[in-house]
């Protein structure tokens, strides 16, 4: 999360943020639910609770690479929960959001 390694495919630094309007709520025990779509996720690692919990404090430079979170990155994205800022050099060149359902 924020504070690591940049993450990057070549010079190209991916950030996470819940999109407007998206949020989550986590619970002991591997629990967390997405909202607006009260969709609960069980069964989650503590690297993944640690992400949805940056998510929701700031956006987030992430390696999309990551195996420890990539599946859950993945789906939250799947599920237009996340906008997509790509940087480079520090200057962020694009970012993707998500049409809100």
């Amino acid at each position: 999360m924020t504070g690591a390694s940049p993450s990057s495919v070549g010079d190209l630094q991916f950030v996470y943020a819940f999109r407007p309007g998206a949020s989550c709520m986590t619970a002991p025990g591997g629990v967390a639910v997405l909202l607006p779509d009260k969709q609960r996720l069980t069964g989650l690692s503590p690297e993944q609770i640690r992400l949805l919990k940056a998510l929701g404090r700031e956006p987030t430079q992430l390696d999309p690479a990551d195996t420890r979170v990539s599946p859950l990155l993945d789906r939250l994205v799947a599920a237009g929960l996340l906008r997509v800022t790509v940087r480079s050099g520090g200057v962020d060149l694009y970012s993707l959001l998500p049409f809100a359902p």
